[in-house]
């Protein structure tokens, strides 16, 4: 009789297999078996018990108990693709494989399932399951689904979901390019999953650094959908009505005039492209922001917008960070001179100087009325009805996330450099002692 401990057990089942005792007590043992020989063997002995009727009827018992037990599940489902009582019942539970916790990567096992007969339909009918719950690859279930009418309808019906996980949904946008029926979803979207992607091409790091538990809004908290603070700022762009999001991309796509954007960096609650000569920065608008005096060093874009959403579009001119220009001394001359109007730079540091590398002017498509200065408080000495244009060369102001209003309650001090340090410092220090 066989023995199940023995280490030759693959080749002493072969040379008996023909034995139906020995056959019966194999089915007894798929369970088993799996951690009783190696991985190969165990895949052609499978393939070897699809030649006999009652194997094929074991193997239809006995699926998923398989499946839980073996490291590489997509080599079983293609064994179980070449029998087609094996293959139905397979289909019969696609909800099984979606929840299957053995089965890490939901759009490989879809992929898998599509090559079955039948399995493209089974893939649209479990659609919205099968997005739900999976977690990468999402773009092999799109591919699966667009290849069927009724995966094409499955997606129409799911659209808006799709919307819950940026990244895939994006992904999928690329997918569309040639799709006649959703010519206008791409045309609606490209755009958007084009700005996506450039931050993986220029800038893979933040996957690691900023891949931690970020929520947007309480929304995406009682939804239990967890996001990178990435996703986060794309997810409140996907929520947009569809009058901002058009008005946005056009703007974009104005600016861009057919050049390439380039990720820059990420921010509290936004993120920076260049694209051209000009910055574009995306994100939402928090409550300290922009509610202080105009200032010419501060930095004016040429369209800046607040819309119902939440979210902030700003396109500036594009300037040099790292200029001779921006001393320690240029640093507290400007501190001092927003000091002087009323305004607190929380965060004064070099890094958040730049100087202009052309005249700071409004282009052409956007007109003057549209110019937006919206936060900025009506004062006397820099009324927002005046605004300098800033000309090449001037240095000026770029981050305007620290800058508040003298007595703001909501101020905050962020990194300041050692010059502004021993500023502040010897300046209390002299009125300790009046």
């Amino acid at each position: 009789m066989i023995n199940f401990n023995d280490r030759n057990l693959y080749a002493k089942i072969v040379e008996h297999i023909d034995n139906r005792l020995v056959r019966d007590k194999v089915y007894c043992e798929l369970a088993r078996l799996p951690f009783c020989m190696e991985e190969n063997e165990f895949e052609k002995l499978i393939e070897l018990l699809l030649e006999y009727p009652d194997g094929v009827e074991a193997l239809k018992n006995n699926w998923r108990i398989i499946l839980n037990n073996v490291k590489n599940s997509i080599n079983i489902l293609e064994i179980y693709r070449k029998n087609d009582e094996i293959s139905k019942e397979v289909l019969k539970d696609i909800p099984y494989l979606i929840s299957y916790s053995n089965i890490d990567d939901t759009g490989i096992i879809a992929k898998q399932i599509s090559y079955f007969e039948g399995g493209k339909e089974a893939i649209a009918q479990n659609f919205e399951n099968l997005i739900k719950f999976s977690h990468t690859n999402l773009d092999l279930i799109f591919s699966c689904t667009l290849n069927t009418s009724a995966g094409k309808k499955a997606i129409k019906e799911n659209f808006e979901m799709l919307k819950n996980k940026p990244k895939d949904f994006f992904r999928f946008i690329t997918l569309l390019k040639d799709v006649e029926e959703f010519e206008e979803e791409y045309n609606k979207y490209h755009l958007w999953a084009e700005l996506y992607f450039s931050i993986d091409e220029y800038y893979s790091e933040i996957e690691i650094s900023e891949n931690h538990l970020y929520n947007s809004y309480r929304e995406i908290e009682r939804k239990n959908i967890y996001l990178t603070k990435r996703e986060a700022i794309f997810y409140d762009l996907l929520k947009s009505s569809d009058e901002e999001l058009e008005e946005k991309r056009i703007i974009l796509e104005k600016v861009s005039n057919g050049n390439k954007f380039k990720y820059k960096t990420v921010g509290n609650d936004s993120i920076v492209f260049q694209v051209g000569n000009q910055i574009i920065k995306l994100g939402i608008d928090t409550e300290n922001q922009y509610e202080i005096p105009y200032h010419p060093r501060i930095m004016m874009p040429y369209f800046r917008k607040k819309y119902k959403d939440n979210s902030v579009l700003s396109v500036f001119n594009l300037g040099n960070t790292k200029s001779i220009k921006i001393t320690d001394e240029k640093l507290l001359e400007i501190y001092k001179e927003l000091e002087e109007a009323g305004i607190l730079w929380g965060d004064a540091r070099k890094d958040n100087l730049l100087v202009l590398l052309s005249d700071n002017t409004l282009p052409d498509f956007i007109k003057s009325e549209d110019f937006n200065l919206f936060g900025f408080m009506k004062d006397e000495k820099f009324p927002t009805t005046n605004h300098k244009v800033l000309k090449k060369g001037e240095v000026v102001i770029c981050d305007l996330y620290f800058l508040f209003a003298k007595g703001d309650p909501n101020y905050i001090e962020g990194s300041l450099d050692p010059v502004i340090l021993d500023y502040i410092n010897r300046k209390d220090k002299l009125e300790d002692s009046r």
